[in-house]
């Protein structure tokens, strides 16, 4: 029997949702059978976009600028129109949400409940970009979609097989043991997919026990993957540890933090605001944290653009190569995420520091590949892959299989 599973990802910019049609007790297709985002613009009308199967996208500016109100706008789209995909909400059988964090209490999927939402606030401290807005549309969802089942399903919870050698921190072990400060790991949802896909691509003619998932964008975070699990990751018990990212910091001498507290030269929200939204790319070029801005302002001789750049690229590279130990070798290294999936240079750059590793990639392919391709140069024994991570269909896979226990 063919059933509809919807999926929400409710972000701090933006909303995604997409409709998923079930076959044969899976899920039919990795492609949505119907997808829209609406984008919240700082001081601006919100604006929507939509496609169903094989369709033109369509869009449309929201008149009210209230979050709540454009939301529940888009998902209203999903019943009325000549592209609506369902005439109403009972066409649903499950509903998805992507949730950041799920603190050491969450490490699989749940069923949203009244505890599940107050445990989920009590997490927003430890990702306040995300879980706020997470929670928002869970909530908006919750009100339209009464009858029907609801499951948060976890960034964190891939990494629930990291080792305790990866996950407890050399701090005192009472952070661990009655704090709960550990590493919890985030862009599971993408890590998960982008390594199954990778065995998919490769096929049985490679190996693909070790993998190294990045997932590269505005945040980003990179995971060692060997037999399908988890066993180390970049970030920690925030998503600001790791690597350095658009507006955060990435990893850094803690002593920093220490020095800037004790001699006032910042608050705690400052430095909060600091580490978040005023460092990485955006920090050390001081103009832009999108690496399409940092790559022009490069070309055009911009010197800090360039050790934005350089930065990024070698913390990269580096981060890729301490995780190999815990892996024993490396069969496919893998680029995802906005700048993973669309920078050719960075791609390039990093790819050039890892060929002790065997990773070595063809200019050619390298420029012509967008996504869901294989960039290695012939003969190089690790494959060196760009894919285009679906979180929307491993959110749907995670909700299919509560279906079935059901």
């Amino acid at each position: 029997m063919q059933q509809n599973i919807l999926t929400i990802n409710a972000g701090s910019s933006s909303l995604k949702c997409a409709v998923f049609r079930t076959e044969n007790g899976r899920v039919a297709s990795t492609a949505a059978f119907w997808t829209a985002q609406i984008d919240f613009k700082p001081g601006g009308r919100p604006n929507i976009t939509w496609q169903g199967s094989g369709g033109a996208k369509q869009s449309q500016a929201i008149s009210s600028t209230d979050r709540m109100e454009a939301t529940k706008e888009l998902f209203e789209l999903m019943f009325a129109g000549n592209s609506a995909p369902l005439s109403d909400a009972s066409a649903f059988a499950i509903v998805g949400h992507r949730v950041v964090h799920g603190g050491a209490k969450y490490t699989a999927s749940a069923v949203i409940t009244d505890t599940v939402i107050a445990d989920l606030r009590a997490c927003i401290e430890l990702a306040p970009l995300h879980e706020p807005a997470n929670i928002e549309g869970i909530e908006l969802a919750l009100s339209m979609f009464k009858d029907i089942k609801h499951i948060a399903v976890f960034d964190t919870a891939f990494h629930r097989t990291i080792p305790d050698s990866a996950r407890v921190y050399a701090g005192p072990y009472s952070w661990y043991e009655k704090l709960s400060i550990q590493r919890f790991g985030f862009h599971g949802i993408s890590h998960q997919y982008c390594a199954a896909q990778a065995g998919t691509i490769v096929g049985q003619n490679r190996a693909a026990s070790r993998i190294v998932t990045c997932h590269v964008g505005n945040g980003a975070s990179l995971t060692a993957v060997k037999d399908g699990k988890s066993i180390m990751t970049t970030m920690g018990f925030t998503p600001l540890d790791g690597l350095v990212m658009g507006t955060r910091c990435g990893s850094i001498d803690p002593g920093i933090l220490v020095h800037l507290l004790e001699h006032r030269h910042c608050t705690i929200a400052e430095l909060d605001d600091l580490l978040n939204h005023q460092s990485g790319l955006k920090g050390i070029s001081g103009s832009s944290s999108d690496m399409r801005d940092i790559e022009k302002s490069m070309a055009a001789g911009d010197q800090r653009a360039k050790l934005a750049f350089d930065i990024y690229v070698e913390r990269l590279a580096a981060s890729i190569a301490s995780v190999i130990p815990a892996l024993g070798g490396l069969d496919i290294l893998v680029f995802a995420g906005g700048v993973g999936e669309n920078s050719v240079q960075v791609r390039s750059a990093t790819c050039s520091l890892l060929g002790f590793l065997g990773v070595e990639i063809d200019p050619e392919k390298n420029v012509g590949c967008k996504s869901d391709g294989d960039i290695s140069a012939a003969g190089a024994p690790v494959a060196t892959l760009v894919i285009h991570t679906k979180e929307d269909f491993q959110i749907a896979t995670e909700c299919l299989a509560f279906m079935v226990r059901a």
